[in-house]
């Protein structure tokens, strides 16, 4: 079978967690046979070409690369979910390889478009909610102007709005002036963009474009043939914004595994407890809320803090981080490490900390932790407290609850055989291969539902 995975980025610049469950799940379906492309995109720096792709080899995986600077769009809020340069991009792509079936690993950057586009060859299209992005602009579901956790758009999407002006560069007055003002008049707002005599003020078409988001995305999901969502909470908030339940399919990631052996820094009680962070250095992170725990623990305590990530993912929260921790030698900021490196990198810590103060839609992290026989401490929200059963393979807190985060690290500090007890209630982590047998089933189907003539390996 050929087949197209789409994601927002991809290796060996960007090694996230998305761009990794998508490199893994191609290089497994490329091992079975299958003719695997990948189509994704990168920034255009200042003085280099825009709108242009070129092509590369990583891993095996024919990857497609398109250079998009949003700022040289004609419209750049609509064009982040509406690119009809991004369309053509994939259209093109599409008459290229002909695919049997295109799976949609993430749209961010590439868009929402590039899904009716491919529906245009008449191939089935399958969708994978690797995060929220089709549901809110910023991807965390956390409001810019409040602070709070939101499960997607309302009615009006008048949240949506106050949250992208929150966001915007507009002065502090004027962006303040904006947010005080009611949901009549949001709303009213909304509704007047629409009309003849003002939809094409610069101000109405923008406010137009912010609402419009919400039902383009909704239509583009819908209209693909499968939708995967990896966790109870994805589902349940994917089908809350009106995506059709009838389409989801519940299915956790399957891990890569072979970089990781389950053999613990200390199969018993160490002398000193190694606590690990390892994810981005960013605000909905949390890294802070980690640093701010560890540093309550007394320094006559035999305990250290490992903080992998990037600090120029946004250098000015890093400087913030370095700030928090002080003169405490007991934190050490180690950067970063190429992914075939985690499970060394497990190997070497007690304890993993996911502080996130967002919906985590299950980073592979956790799972990674567990399959390395490595405790995990996380935040109490839905997605993370699927995985981390408190008490069983790890313990959770409320979020930003530094205090309670606290008290969970001095549990390991104090009960001897906590770390055991965890290690023995983690079961066995879904492979990248199991994964891929599901695909590989679900993909058949679709396919040969399309062409029943068709039989496909």
């Amino acid at each position: 079978m050929r087949i197209l995975l789409t994601v927002h980025q991809f290796l060996p610049k960007h090694t996230y967690g998305t761009e990794r469950l998508t490199f893994d799940t191609g290089r497994e379906l490329m091992a079975r046979g299958h003719e695997v492309y990948v189509l994704t995109t990168d920034s255009a720096p200042a003085g280099e070409p825009h709108n242009v792709a070129h092509d590369y080899e990583y891993g095996g995986l024919k990857v497609r690369c398109v250079q998009m600077d949003m700022r040289r769009t004609p419209d750049p809020v609509r064009y982040e979910y509406d690119n009809p340069q991004m369309a053509d991009h994939m259209r093109a792509y599409m008459r290229e390889v002909r695919p049997d079936l295109v799976h949609v690993m993430h749209a961010g950057r590439l868009s929402g478009s590039i899904i009716p586009a491919a529906k245009e060859f008449g191939v089935p299209v399958v969708f994978t909610a690797t995060d929220f992005w089709a549901l809110c602009r910023v991807i965390h579901l956390r409001r810019a102007d409040t602070g709070e956790l939101c499960l997607g758009p309302n009615g009006a999407g008048t949240n949506c709005l106050r949250c992208f002006i929150a966001r915007s560069g507009a002065p502090g007055k004027a962006r303040d002036r904006y947010l005080k003002r009611s949901e009549a008049t949001f709303r009213t707002a909304s509704a007047l963009s629409r009309t003849s005599v003002l939809r094409d003020t610069k101000y109405m078409n923008r406010i137009r474009a912010v609402v419009d988001r919400i039902g383009y995305l909704k239509d583009a999901i819908n209209s693909t043939d499968r939708v995967i969502a990896p966790t109870r909470l994805n589902r349940d908030i994917m089908i809350r914004n009106g995506i059709d339940p009838a389409l989801i399919h519940l299915s956790p990631y399957g891990m890569d595994t072979s970089d990781i052996t389950a053999v613990p820094r200390s199969p018993e009680r160490p002398s000193a407890v190694r606590f690990g962070y390892i994810g981005s250095l960013a605000r909905h992170k949390a890294p802070d809320i980690l640093i701010k725990a560890f540093r309550n623990i007394p320094r006559a305590a035999k305990a250290e803090l490992k903080v992998y990530g990037s600090p120029s993912r946004d250098p000015e929260y890093y400087s913030q981080l370095e700030d928090l921790a002080g003169d405490d030698g007991r934190i050490d900021f180690a950067g970063t490490f190429e992914p075939p490196e985690t499970g060394r990198i497990l190997s070497e810590i007690d304890v993993l900390v996911v502080p996130s103060r967002w919906y985590e839609n299950t980073p592979l992290v956790v799972y990674s932790a567990f399959a390395s026989g490595t405790p995990v401490i996380a935040t109490d929200l839905g997605g993370l407290s699927e995985v981390v059963e408190h008490d069983k393979n790890g313990l959770l807190f409320r979020v930003e609850d530094v205090q309670g985060l606290t008290s969970n690290l001095l549990r390991f500090l104090f009960e001897e055989d906590l770390i055991g007890r965890l290690r023995a209630g983690m079961e066995p982590v879904k492979t990248v291969e199991e994964g891929v047998d599901e695909l590989e089933q679900l993909y058949g189907e679709l396919v040969e539902a399309r062409n029943p003539a068709v039989r496909t390996g």
